[in-house]
């Protein structure tokens, strides 16, 4: 696995991936698969057959798969898992990358993560593998400081 992690299925020339936890930095991430959001876009009919025009849907977040070495990964979820108050268990993922050696960086964030699978996380965090795969679904995502929210329905 490579030293710097995969962000969007891209090696990029620099880049870091952290996952904070109550003021704790977990890293170890070697593949981070997300997107900022999605927005479903609809035709408007009105009495006729012929639509009228064009609307957007809500902002919805999509998941977010995240690859972590194995020792990170337990450690991570010992301590989200150990929690008892749900609220407590949100976390941010905090992305930084650059394209190219002179390109600028790019700082993209995650907020308010929650663990969507972790009965899987857990199975796969008790077998002998190298590294944990982890579903998570974001309520916020900005990038380079540009905020997108889910909307409220």
């Amino acid at each position: 696995m490579p030293d710097s992690p995969k962000i969007n299925g891209k090696i990029r020339s620099s880049s870091s991936v952290a996952i904070m936890l109550d003021g704790q930095k977990y890293t170890g991430v070697q593949n981070i698969q997300y997107k900022h959001y999605t927005r479903d876009m609809v035709h408007n009919y009105g009495f006729g057959e012929n639509p009228y025009g064009i609307s957007f849907g809500n902002i919805t977040m999509g998941d977010c798969s995240i690859t972590m070495l194995r020792d990170s990964a337990v450690a991570f979820l010992s301590q989200l898992l150990g929690k008892s108050d749900k609220a407590e268990t949100l976390f941010n993922v905090d992305i930084m990358f650059k394209d190219t050696p002179k390109s600028p960086a790019q700082h993209d964030m995650l907020e308010n993560c929650a663990l969507k699978d972790s009965d899987q996380a857990i199975a796969q965090a008790e077998a002998a593998a190298l590294a944990i795969t982890l579903i998570v679904l974001p309520m916020r995502s900005r990038m380079n400081g540009l905020k997108f929210e889910k909307e409220s329905v």
